[in-house]
């Protein structure tokens, strides 16, 4: 048996075994919009940064705040994988990077824009145009480059989004069902930094307003979507008969297996890796992570509002878990077969 061979088996396993998952944090990036596909807004505000790994479009009305508007326009206020596409009133506080090509019509970028090629008309642009193969921006400073920062890494996040989804969805915890007030109460869990619970698809619908016991500790909540269409309508601002106002920094919704997911005004953070998102006429407070959003209806404007989420380190895990998982029989293994290579070496000697 090769001995270099042997090594590189024990280091890679090890490697494995003590590598850490990304948390929610890792995968927002700084990030409070994170889409794998398209990101379509008609009619609605960013306050905050936007990632989408397909097609940027804007229409009716928008702002976008990088920095809630505290003048650092070299901020990364717009990443698309794809293209760029606005057509509405409104600005961009910030700068725009789109893998192919943006069209401005009738908006304003307070920053600089990155693209393949770059098209403004009835605009105004406080920054530079870099291109790497035309720009018709008038008058305006524009700049020829050999290649556009790459600013987000989507596959790989989409990787990291999936993972960490799957890995908390192991956890099912207890479930929670609405009460006679349309209200989920989520207890505290002594002992418990992250409590996680389960939701049934079917209970979404109809819920007026969360109640969390302990606002201070991390909730996960997860939802089996069970390939349905699932509809979550406005949330009260308030935690339930609480004077608090939601910042629900600590709490993360969970969805998988789901066609699509409507939401009304929402507090908290959502990751839904593979699921379309729509937004009906309210707003987000809080990080979305999904596979693309859209209003959804023409009219209804949607507003997201950045706050910062929580780690959500997966915790230990639970204790039906063997500890003889694959990973750890991988470095057994390795670590005895090059026990027995050395063995035979002095044998042979």
């Amino acid at each position: 048996m090769n001995r270099k061979f042997l090594t590189t088996v024990v280091v890679t396993a090890i490697a494995l075994a003590t590598q850490a998952n990304a948390g929610f944090v890792d995968i927002t990036g700084g990030y409070n919009v994170l889409t794998f596909g398209d990101f379509e807004l008609k009619n609605g505000d960013i306050e905050g940064k936007l990632a989408a790994g397909g097609d940027v479009y804007f229409s009716i009305g928008y702002d976008v705040y990088a920095d809630n508007n505290n003048g650092d326009y070299n901020l990364e206020a717009i990443v698309s994988g794809k293209n760029v596409n606005i057509n509405a009133s409104g600005q961009v506080n910030g700068s725009i990077y789109a893998a192919k090509d943006v069209k401005v019509d009738n908006g304003t970028v307070k920053g600089n824009i990155y693209a393949e090629n770059i098209t403004l008309k009835d605009w105004d642009i406080y920054g530079v145009s870099y291109y790497t193969n035309s720009a018709d921006v008038g008058n305006k400073p524009s700049e020829k480059r050999n290649n556009i920062p790459v600013m987000v890494d989507f596959d790989q996040k989409y990787d990291a989004a999936k993972e960490l989804s799957e890995q908390l969805a192991d956890y099912s915890g207890t479930t929670v069902s609405k009460d006679g007030s349309n209200v989920l109460n989520f207890a505290d869990v002594s002992g418990e930094d992250v409590i996680f619970y389960t939701v049934d698809a079917e209970d979404l619908e109809g819920v007026s307003s969360l109640y969390f016991e302990n606002l201070n500790k991390q909730y996960v909540i997860n939802v089996d979507g069970k390939n349905n269409d699932l509809v979550l309508n406005q949330i009260n601002q308030n935690n339930y008969n609480k004077q608090e106002d939601f910042n629900f920094s600590n709490v993360l919704f969970n969805f998988n297996n789901a066609n699509s997911l409507s939401i009304g005004s929402f507090y908290g953070n959502i990751l839904a890796t593979d699921i379309d998102v729509m937004g009906s006429n309210g707003q987000m407070n809080g990080c979305l992570v999904a596979k693309s959003f859209k209003n959804a209806d023409d009219v209804g404007a949607f507003e997201f509002h950045s706050i910062n989420p929580g780690d959500f380190d997966l915790p230990p895990p639970p204790p039906s878990v063997p500890e003889s998982s694959t990973t750890t029989m991988l470095v057994a293994g390795a670590i005895f077969l090059l026990f027995l290579s050395r063995k035979n070496v002095l044998v042979r000697k």
